[in-house]
């Protein structure tokens, strides 16, 4: 998404332990961190449909991409199936419904 929520997770965990590792995950059609994070600045990332539409956020959050770079270790992104795989697990092993 617009990068919020691991900017603040990030902040929080590394002030409480500052050696923790801090990854962060984005869909591959929608790489709005990553691609900020090769600009160096929030940049417009190419977006495509993809099943995690929530996380589908074009340009992340100015002050948010600031926090985070500085506390998120690597980011990563996963594929349409790895996503679909996810939900899937979720619901057969937890009986829970995600996005």
């Amino acid at each position: 998404g617009g990068a919020g929520l691991i900017a603040g997770v990030s902040c929080a965990i590394k002030t409480l332990k500052p050696d923790t590792k801090v990854y962060g995950v984005e869909p591959e059609f929608c790489a709005s961190y990553i691609a900020a994070l090769d600009a160096g600045k929030p940049v417009p990332a190419k977006v495509t449909p993809t099943l995690a539409d929530g996380l589908a956020v074009p340009v992340v959050g100015p002050h948010a991409f600031e926090v985070a770079r500085h506390y998120v270790d690597e980011c990563v992104t996963c594929t349409e199936k790895e996503i679909s795989l996810a939900v899937l697990r979720l619901i057969e092993n937890e009986k829970m419904v995600v996005e």
